[in-house]
């Protein structure tokens, strides 16, 4: 035992400086930039270890990936990737998911009086993924610590590291993050991206598509190149992209995709025939509700078993009525079910293979809906092409982005993204009959960078000014990108003045949009670059509650944590105070009497005092616990306040 108090003493005195080493190697060792899949239904953060020339995938709760959900419990605390049955707790008040399919719109999620934006959604998903990958490293950081002691004193005990760990800051901050997005994703839904980076206190790098990731993922590890189509079938979107791979150049050719089509639908197909099946047997189930909650997990679980089995089963107890129902699905089965969406991603691949000017040498298939059979063999049979098969297409968006993380933070050799304009640029002109249309300046597939101009006039006698307003694709609201005037136009009859647009996107995509007055010279231009649907203040408030949400979840863990010692408080006071007196008398040869026989009359009193104070510390933890246990009524922010 001496030896090993001797050993933990020189621990403890060598634990910083073999701290401050192993933080600044293992720092070193990991690219200073990670990255985030930022999916529908699921994420993955991943970042490019040095030392092994690979992406690592940060885990969560033993997995790879977390749903991309927020819930709030009774208590208000916040609830990051909480799936499946988890979510049917009855201690849950709200739950929020696929906000992915919101972002740029106006839409909000109400759980009980609070209200969420998608973009807060995303933020707090996009800080969890930063809080994983800093535990991440700092495991690594206790790990190596633990080397280095060893090296120096031999054997060194896991409670000892845990001690280390309450008493030294192992994390290694990583702000820096690069996200993938779909390629097909509006101008709005780009920005509110960047909005939820700064409400999570992320610095955003750089944006990149999804498919485009994927396949540097697929090219870096299958070493593949030449012609190459990725379909990239998410929960909640669908990507299509034509490239050429040579050389570390990844040539964008075309894209196509659809925002709202993705394997999430089919849960809900199901789902639907699930509840058609159980009416024919006689079982009702109301459209909303917990059976109806539990009716969609089940048809989720049932769409992923068939991925690898050719039959499937899922029991649901006490769904109604306290009756048990056993739902049964075989793939064939599934596959009518799934005639209709399945029939959409045929479409959308064969408009896209007609598209194409050559054979695609090489077929990538993305995201986990294409580990289902039917969802493999229908891409390959309208690619006339077999899949390159890959480690895991859930992970594959995850990898890609790391390695440009990676290659952004000059740890691996350049890799050259040449990328496209998924969806057309232009502006609201008013044609001769009076109809506003889309006037389109820069086309779909156009190369980035890019730049291209028009002439316009006025169509009002004496008319002083022109409103330029910018889309994205088409004139639907949720199109819009931007808008500005030019004013202090000539007075003069219509079609008289000429107007110059100019559009002109950068290789960080970019668009900056002139307009000038050929006849005066006078010009106006606007960047859409910050153009959102939230305001700088109230990216701010929401940042700052995030921020006040953070500190009060860690203030009732700290809170929770004392409780606990202060209810673990079960100490026989009266035998405490016997042993007391009886080690006392034995020291009373050669101690100072007038000491001793003070301490034995007042241990009485003091006694006295002690069982009080012990008895109201019990009953205050007992009051503290059912504080913070309590439910926090309409407004969880009011839980601790």
């Amino acid at each position: 035992d001496s030896v090993d108090a001797g050993a933990r003493r020189d621990f403890d005195a060598r634990a910083q400086a073999w701290v401050a080493q192993a933080r600044f190697e293992v720092d070193r060792r990991f690219a200073g930039i990670w990255a985030l899949d930022l999916g529908t239904t699921s994420c993955v953060a991943a970042i490019y270890d040095g030392t092994t020339e690979r992406v690592v995938l940060c885990p969560w709760k033993g997995h790879t990936q977390f749903a991309s959900t927020l819930s709030v419990d009774r208590a208000g605390n916040e609830l990051i990737g909480l799936s499946g049955e988890e979510t049917l707790a009855s201690w849950l008040v709200g739950h929020i998911s696929g906000a992915k399919r919101r972002m740029g719109t106006r839409s909000s999620y109400k759980v009980r009086d609070q209200r969420f934006r998608p973009e807060e959604v995303a933020a707090r998903l996009i800080r969890h993924g930063r809080e994983m990958v800093e535990s991440f490293l700092a495991g690594h950081v206790r790990e190596r610590v633990a080397e280095l002691a060893r090296e120096a004193i031999g054997e060194v005990r896991d409670e000892w590291l845990d001690h280390l760990e309450r008493q030294h800051d192992l994390r290694i901050d990583r702000q820096r993050a690069l996200l993938t997005i779909p390629a097909y994703f509006l101008n709005n839904q780009k920005h509110a991206t960047r909005d939820a980076c700064r409400i999570a206190g992320v610095e955003l790098v750089r944006l990149i598509h999804e498919p485009t990731a994927a396949c540097m993922a697929a090219a870096r590890e299958r070493r593949i190149s030449g012609r190459i189509v990725v379909v990239d079938l998410g929960a909640g979107t669908l990507d299509v992209s034509a490239l050429e791979v040579e050389d570390g150049v990844y040539d964008v050719q075309q894209v196509l995709g659809d925002n709202h089509y993705g394997g999430s639908d089919f849960d809900s197909v199901i789902a639907a025939a699930l509840v058609e099946r159980l009416r024919a047997d006689g079982v009702e189930i109301a459209e909303r509700g917990l059976a109806r909650r539990r009716l969609a997990v089940a048809a989720e679980y049932l769409k992923v078993a068939l991925s690898s089995q050719e039959h499937a089963e899922y029991l649901l107890r006490d769904l109604v009525g306290g009756r048990d129902v056993r739902l049964e699905l075989s793939r064939a089965e599934l596959a009518t079910i799934l005639a209709e969406p399945l029939a959409a991603l045929r479409r959308t691949c064969r408009e896209f293979a007609g598209s194409l000017r050559a054979q695609p040498e090489r077929l990538v298939l993305v995201g986990g809906p294409m580990l289902s059979p039917l969802v493999q063999e229908l891409v390959e049979d309208v690619f006339a092409i077999k899949r390159t098969q890959l480690p895991d297409p859930r992970t594959a968006v995850a990898t890609g982005a790391a390695l440009q993380a990676a290659v952004l933070d000059g740890r691996i050799a350049e890799a050259l993204l040449l990328d496209v304009i998924p969806l057309p640029l232009g502006l609201r002109a008013v044609a001769t009959d009076g109809r506003h249309e889309f006037s389109e300046l820069i086309a779909r597939n156009a190369r980035i960078p890019t730049q291209a101009k028009d002439v316009y006039t006025t169509r009002e006698d004496g008319q002083t000014d022109a409103d330029i307003e910018i889309f994205n694709g088409s004139l639907d609201p949720a199109a819009k990108i931007g808008q500005f005037r030019l004013g202090e136009l000539a007075m003069t009859p219509e079609g008289r003045p000429r107007i110059e647009v100019t559009f002109a996107v950068d290789q960080s995509c970019v668009l900056e949009v002139t307009a000038q007055d050929l006849t005066t010279g006078r010009s106006r231009s606007i960047r859409i670059s910050d153009t959102t649907l939230l305001s700088p203040g109230e990216i701010d408030d929401m940042a700052r509650r995030r921020e006040r949400q953070s500190q009060l979840e860690e203030l009732r863990e700290r809170l929770a944590g004392l409780v606990d010692q202060a209810s673990g408080v079960d100490v026989d006071v009266e035998a405490a105070w016997d042993e007391f007196r009886d080690r006392l008398g034995g020291y009373r040869e050669g101690a100072p009497q007038r000491a001793v026989t003070a301490m034995q009359e007042e241990s009485p009193q003091l006694q006295r005092e002690t069982e009080q104070l012990t008895g109201t510390l019990r009953d205050l933890a007992g009051s503290a616990r059912g504080y913070l246990d309590r439910d926090a009524g309409q407004d969880p922010s009011t839980a601790l306040s």
